[in-house]
């Protein structure tokens, strides 16, 4: 049970009905309200969780990813950070990653983690923009990426660059919802670049508008923000 916190305590702790039905003292109470712990309590009350990410983020993928097979495949992560993305593939499909990030930081927490897919994971510190390989990959990959781009031509073309003939771009960002946009309002930490959000429906038009074909787009349920995946190949055209 989760019992709602009233800010401003009624005497006996009754329920003010009269106050309920009517919106003439909203003004006055917002007024009597202290702004910091309103603010904390939201904080609190969507606060990350790394089991609840976890299962989330999973169940998503899990249904985004549904008939496909991609054991004993490659997978490149752009923008890894610590790899979470590339490590659940590892984990879910015996994939080799290799994971590309310029972070010193995320690189030092990669290196500290406990992880038995580590074994099969490639960590490069390198630009996402000036990487250059001749090796292709089955699978491309970021997670939280895209966004931060307004120019989505050059982000997307230093993702499909790498993918090999066939194979599959996968990308996962937050959704437009109003529940991601508290809680970027109340982390602002957070917010120190530009970041967009999209609904399910602008996300598959920015990415169809860059020749590529979106094969299926699945939606986040129950985390502290929400999320949506897109599994994309070329479009024929581009082939």
């Amino acid at each position: 049970m989760y019992l709602t916190r009233n800010m401003l305590a009624q005497p006996g702790g009754e329920f003010d009905w009269s106050g309920y039905f009517s919106r003439m003292g909203a003004e006055e109470y917002l007024g009597r309200l202290d702004p910091l712990a309103v603010l904390l309590h939201l904080r609190a009350q969507l606060g990350e969780s790394r089991p609840q990410f976890t299962f989330v983020v999973t169940r998503m993928l899990r249904s985004l990813l549904r008939g496909m097979d991609f054991r004993g495949q490659s997978v490149l992560e752009l923008g890894a950070g610590t790899g979470f993305l590339t490590r659940w593939l590892v984990n879910e499909y015996g994939m080799q990653g290799r994971l590309v990030d310029n972070n010193t930081e995320a690189r030092r927490a990669f290196d500290a983690m406990d992880d038995p897919t580590k074994d099969r994971i490639e960590y490069v510190m390198s630009d996402l923009f000036t990487y250059a390989s001749a090796e292709r990959h089955d699978v491309v990959c970021s997670f939280g990426v895209i966004e931060h781009f307004a120019d989505k031509t050059d982000i997307l073309r230093a993702h499909t660059k790498h993918m090999r003939d066939g194979g599959a771009l996968l990308l996962l960002v937050p959704m437009d919802t109003p529940l991601s946009r508290v809680y970027y309002e109340v982390y602002p930490e957070l917010n120190l670049g530009y970041r967009e959000l999209w609904t399910a429906a602008e996300f598959k038009e920015i990415l169809a508008a860059q020749g590529l074909e979106v094969v299926r787009v699945e939606t986040s349920r129950g985390y502290s923000y929400d999320m949506m995946g897109a599994v994309c190949r070329r479009a024929k055209e581009e082939k």
